[in-house]
Order: structure tokens, then sequence, then C-alpha cells
């Protein structure tokens, strides 16, 4: 391990990239941040534990420069993986990976995870397939200020930047890249596919893979208004009001919510969301009765439905992931988005993986993913199945 940390040390002062503090100080930027471009790195280290993918020749933790909904510089933490042996002629394929729902308390950020969840084993098995893979925390996970939960623009920033910033890092990584996420992360990877492109001009991004992604927002807006008893999904709602309140134009929650949910809003900021569903104050809420009577609601659905990806316009191909027995995200939802998104002229296949959950749809489904990402690099015509049924597995 101690001569990993020498050689990757190295590395970064190779590179002019300056090596972050240890510890929970490595999400704290410094204040103000120094002026630079969005992707460029504020600083980072060797990363060994816990995150670090066991695959890889290398892994680092990363702090980077990105832009906020508000137009803002900001501080975004992520990783890096490096694979094994010497990198194809135009360097290191990568792959761009926006994560799941963890929630926003600082223990929630996966980058500072102990062990392995389920999706950093499937970058794991990525890495050991050839693959660079990039990790973005996302804005406001760990680092200063709110996350913008479903703000889609954001999202975009995020995870190109994450590339443009490994490159800094690593100059063996290719600028050649592949957006893949997981449920939040899934809607994450299709506000990338349809928004980095101009973002971070430099690079060639070749398609998009979107497990179960979550959708139809307006319409979950519509059913948290009239849901009259509590609701296991609340605290969603909740990291989507408190997301849209802080980014979003004229959404003042302080005008629509009552003065008991405002007194709650701060835990989404130290709790993650298996711990918000077990709170006896959370569990409880009756999700209709947070609004004040006749509160000012239009400016707060007009984010949800801007908000939404079934509006986007892709110019990539997709590929849609999704578990029939999925009851997180089920699979109807998923099935209008590929409408929405075919109707939007996307080139998109969509697969179906019976009797696999929200979970278990990620390894299940690898031996299908794994070829169509290769042969996005490869510069294999994607195929369609927008006016077909679904590939049933």
């Amino acid at each position: 391990m101690i001569l990993q940390l020498l050689a990757a040390a190295q590395m970064l002062l190779a590179s002019a990239v300056a090596i972050g503090p240890p510890d929970d100080a490595f999400y704290q930027p410094p204040s103000p941040l120094p002026h630079a471009k969005h992707g460029d790195v504020i600083w980072a280290r060797p990363l060994v534990v816990g995150a670090a993918l066991p695959h890889a020749a290398a892994n680092w933790l990363v702090l980077y420069h990105s832009v906020s909904p508000r137009g803002e510089d900001t501080a975004v933490s992520g990783t890096v993986a490096i694979p094994q042996g010497t990198p194809p002629p135009g360097g290191w394929r990568v792959i761009s990976w926006a994560h799941g729902t963890t929630g926003n308390g600082p223990q929630c950020t996966p980058s500072t995870y102990r062990r392995l969840d389920g999706e950093q084993r499937l970058m794991d098995s990525f890495v050991s397939q050839g693959y660079a893979v990039v990790q973005t925390d996302y804005e406001g996970q760990s680092t200063p200020g709110i996350h913008p939960y479903f703000v889609g623009e954001s999202y975009s920033h995020d995870l190109a930047d994450a590339v443009r910033a490994a490159r800094q890092i690593d100059s063996s990584i290719g600028p050649n890249w592949v957006v893949m996420g997981h449920s939040e992360g899934g809607d994450a990877a299709l506000w990338a596919a349809a928004g980095s492109p101009g973002w971070t001009p430099e690079l060639q991004l070749r398609g998009a893979v979107a497990y179960a992604p979550g959708s139809n927002i307006e319409g979950f807006f519509q059913q948290m208004l009239q849901q009259n008893e509590p609701s296991g999904s609340f605290p969603l709602f909740a990291l989507m009001l408190q997301s849209f309140g802080t980014y979003e134009p004229g959404v003042h929650l302080g005008e629509i919510l009552t003065p008991e949910m405002q007194q709650l809003l701060p835990d989404l900021q130290k709790m993650c969301d298996g711990e918000l569903r077990a709170k006896p104050a959370w569990s409880s809420i009756v999700p209709s009765h947070i609004f004040k009577r006749n509160a000012p609601l239009q400016p707060l659905i007009d984010a949800f439905v801007r908000n939404d990806p079934s509006n986007l316009q892709i110019r990539v191909p997709v590929l849609l992931i999704q578990g029939s027995s999925d009851t997180i995200v089920p699979q109807d939802l998923t099935s209008d988005l590929r409408a929405a998104l075919c109707s939007n002229g996307a080139t998109l296949w969509y697969d179906v993986f019976r009797a696999t959950n929200h979970a278990t749809v990620l390894p299940t489904s690898f031996a299908q993913a794994l070829p169509w990402v290769g042969d996005r690099f490869a510069a294999v015509r994607a195929r369609t199945n927008c006016r077909t049924a679904p590939q049933v597995y």
C-alpha cells in the first residue's frame, strides 16, 4: 500500500496537480476558490482503501471545479480509477458514472465509503475490462452547499467536468467517453447526454447508459400532493423540494411549506436516505399536509416540469436498462420515458430483465451493457428498438 501511495503521489507531482489534505479536510475547498475553468483540478490525492476499485492500477480522490445551477464556480468531489496495462491508441476509454440517491449527509457520499457498494462493484467490473472510470459525488455531497437533486443542468456539468479533471490527473486518459448511471444517476446520465457535448467540446461523448432512471418527476409531484397517508418515498420528495427551493427561480420554500416541515429540512444535510426513512419524524409525515393553505405552487410545478428527463433531445445513442420487478422505479415509468425519448428523436435501445429489481439489474445486465459500451467506442452504428417491443431477457 505504501508503494502504491508513493507512486500515485509522484504521478500527481509530475502532472502539477496539488496534493489534497487528508481525511475530511479534503472536501473543504479553499475559500474563495481560486479562479479556474470548469473541470480544472483543485487538488487530488491517492485513494487505496474504501472506495478504491480493486482492479484498478491506480485510484485517486479528486476535487475539481464545476459550475452550479446559479452559474457560480463550485467545488465537486469524485474518484478516478485507471485500469491496468497499456492504454490503447488515443488513450484510455472513459466511463463517467452517476450514482443513485444516497442522501445528502457527508457520510452518504460514495467516495467516503469504507467498502464498495453494488454500483462501485459494477464499475470495478468495467475497470477490469480496460476502462478508466470517473465517479462524481455530485455538487453538494460532502462539499459545501445543497446538492441540486434532480436539477438536470447540474448533473450535466458534474459528469463532464469530472472527465476533464481526470485527464489533468493522468494524461493517458483519452477524450472519448460514455456516461452511465443508475436511478438518480440514470436521470443524470440522460441530462449529460443531452447537455455535455457543448459544455466540454474537446471531449467526444459516445453514448449513454441509464439503469432504471428516475423519471416522471412531474407525476411524482402530483402523487405526493394527493398522498393522504405517509409514504416511504417522501424523503426523496423532500430532497427535490430543498433542491428546487435553493436553485430554481421563483421557488420560495418559506412561502409554501408549513413551519413544521421547514423545521425538518436541516435533517436532509445530516442523514442518509435510509436514516430518514427510519426516523419517526419523517416516516409519519403525510405528504399532502406539508404545504400551506393556498400556497403559490406554480413555480414549483414549473421546476418539476423543467427538470423532467422526458423533455430531453439526445443525439448520442442511449441504452435503457430496466428490471421487471423494480418497485422503486417501476417498469411502466421507464417504458413511458423510452416512448418520450424516442419521440424526441433518440437512437435508443431498451432492455428489460425479468425477475430483476432495482439493485440486481446492475450485475444481471452486465453481459449486455459491456458489448454495447464497447461498440460505442468502436464507432459501430447503434441499433434502435424504438418501434418494436423491448428486448427481454
